[in-house]
């Protein structure tokens, strides 16, 4: 683990969480950490990496992430269908 999780860390990752901070501890020894997108917690090596972060590794999971890029890319396919069909008919207009 990159990142050791210092008293500090603790305190203000449990009241984020508004849970207790013995509670808190105990879930990041045992190797978990929480996913904002799932709302729940999940095992670090369910997470990408990412050295940018103070953890090493991204905020959400990898089954989040593959969920909000099918999400990205169907909202993104529709934009580019209805942006397409503006232009063919105010080009022939």
């Amino acid at each position: 683990m990159p990142f050791e999780y210092n008293e500090h860390s603790v305190r203000v990752g449990a009241g984020r969480l508004k849970m207790a901070v013995e509670e808190y501890r105990k879930r990041v020894e045992a190797g978990l950490k929480w996913c904002p997108g799932a709302k729940h917690w999940t095992p670090r090596d369910d997470f990408n990496r990412n050295w940018g972060n103070r953890d090493g590794l991204q905020p959400v999971c990898r089954a989040c992430a593959q969920q909000q890029r099918l999400k990205n890319r169907a909202d993104n396919r529709q934009r580019f269908m209805r942006e397409s069909a503006d232009a063919v008919r105010g080009g022939a207009a």
